[in-house]
């Protein structure tokens, strides 16, 4: 399992849970000592950024293949309910028929409803499929020429027609 990106959620909030890593060879009294290496997982109010930990704790490749391999082992088996793989949630389609609508209408339809953050928002991270480029280019488009309007261009506009 590569646990890089990896994040976890456990059940208690400050749970610790420790890994058996490389042996290390150690010397005391003379005499050799061959044992493994503890790697503690530190859950922070349930969750646990595994690139975060990474970064603190100064893991070795090594050390993340002993990590990703019981992972591996424990999120396999059905009996483990310690910690789970953290999924945000998908985010809702902006309208109930956004998933059927013609590439060609959805900015016009994100347009005219007032619909055009939620529909990047969508198509950039919940969308089935994954984002369509050319999609997402025409809504940014539209998103910079609403902000680019302000009350004062809309009044001059006015004061011109009049």
């Amino acid at each position: 399992m590569e646990i890089d990106g990896l994040v976890l959620e456990s059940r208690w909030p400050q749970l610790q849970y420790i890994v058996k890593g490389p042996i290390e060879d150690t010397w005391r009294d003379g005499m050799q000592i061959r044992r493994p290496k503890h790697i503690v997982l530190e859950f922070d109010r349930h969750l646990l950024v595994m690139d975060d930990l990474a970064r603190q704790k100064e893991w070795t490749e090594e050390d993340k293949v002993f990590i990703g391999r019981q992972l591996d082992y424990e999120l396999k088996r059905p009996d483990f309910v310690d910690f789970w793989e953290h999924k945000p949630p998908m985010p809702n389609p902006p309208w109930p028929t956004y998933d059927k609508t013609d590439a060609k209408n959805v900015p016009t339809v994100a347009q005219s409803t007032g619909l055009i953050l939620e529909s990047i928002r969508y198509e950039k991270t919940g969308r089935p499929g994954g984002p369509r480029e050319d999609v997402v280019a025409k809504l940014e488009a539209l998103q910079r020429a609403a902000e680019g309007q302000t009350f004062e261009t809309v009044d001059d506009d006015l004061l011109a027609a009049e």
